[in-house]
């Protein structure tokens, strides 16, 4: 357990990325939402809370408004909290403790190891839903709903086809044309996002699926490769594709690239129903999460949240 003494608090300029990237690759619950160049694209000028020599670290992305400072959580960043090796609850108050008393309030998620119950720090739990793809296709396939395979055929019967070459910005433009609520991402951050994405995309940290007739693009998804695990991320679906299965599709093709292999794929959740369905629908579980809320306010500026 760390000590809060051990614990620094760190600006964006003083961290060590080299050191704490390797943090995160020998860290149990390591993540690339954490690593320093996604957050310098999503959540520019964050700050860090680093245990010792870069044995356990929290990214804090901080935002202002009114001079009040406080945590966010960042559009395409769905979990961060603490990372490294041997967490326990212990480790985990202690490091929520050390964050700065002059943040004001705190609405940020945490990964699935930052378990805790306090009554300073109340976590609600929220739904994710993971699938390891170590059986066979066939076993897998097996396992999905009937519906799900339905639509498979369904979409066979369109034309429906895979398209492994798919960029990230022609996602994106489907992700913002059809999602609702689009993400909120400023011009900048977009396009930081986009150069990280294709920077990752040839150093294999990143992959492309998209579902496409007659050259239409109907659904599409970046997939973050980190270690063993596969995160569903930028998922866009075209109101012709809906019907068609499209996106039952894309999710079966990377399924399949990748059954028989230690990966598990990661859908990052949510807590709509009809998300939650086509989760579960591949056969995947629930791995929980955390979403942490501390407001630190006076009653009377409480309006400054909303």
């Amino acid at each position: 357990m760390p000590s809060p003494a051990s614990i620094t608090h760190l600006t964006r300029q003083e961290v060590d990325s080299i050191r704490w990237n390797d943090c995160l690759e020998r860290a149990d619950n390591g993540s690339p939402y954490a690593r320093t160049d996604y957050l310098d694209a999503l959540s520019p000028g964050w700050e860090a809370l680093v245990q010792g020599n870069y044995e356990q670290v929290m990214p804090l992305p901080v935002r202002k408004k009114f001079g009040i400072r406080y945590l966010y959580q960042p559009a395409l960043v769905p979990q961060l909290g603490v990372f490294g090796k041997s967490l326990d609850k212990e480790a985990i108050l202690t490091f929520l403790k050390a964050i700065p008393s002059d943040i004001q309030w705190i609405d940020v998620t945490l990964n699935p190891s930052n378990r805790l119950q306090h009554p300073d720090y109340p976590i609600r739990q929220r739904n994710n839903f993971i699938l390891p793809l170590s059986d066979d296709y066939a076993t897998l396939r097996s396992r999905y709903r009937e519906n799900h395979r339905r639509n498979l055929q369904r979409a066979e019967k369109a034309g429906c086809t895979i398209d492994l070459a798919t960029g990230v910005r022609e996602i994106l433009a489907l992700v913002q044309a059809h999602v609702i609520p689009p993400p909120k991402i400023s011009s900048a951050v977009q396009e930081s996002f986009l150069r990280l994405m294709e920077n990752w995309i040839q150093m294999g940290r990143a992959q492309t699926f998209g579902v496409r007739v007659n050259d239409q693009l109907l659904a599409g998804a970046v997939f973050l490769m980190h270690r063993n695990r596969a995160y569903y991320l930028l998922a866009g679906n075209h109101p012709n594709g809906k019907t068609l299965g499209a996106s039952h599709t894309l999710i079966d093709a990377f399924v399949q690239a990748n059954a028989g292999t230690d990966r598990i794929l990661d859908f990052e959740g949510s807590d709509l129903p009809s998300l939650a369905f086509f989760y579960e629908g591949f056969g995947s579980f629930s791995e929980p999460y955390g979403w942490l809320r501390v407001y630190r306010l006076p009653w009377w500026m409480q309006w400054i949240k909303s």
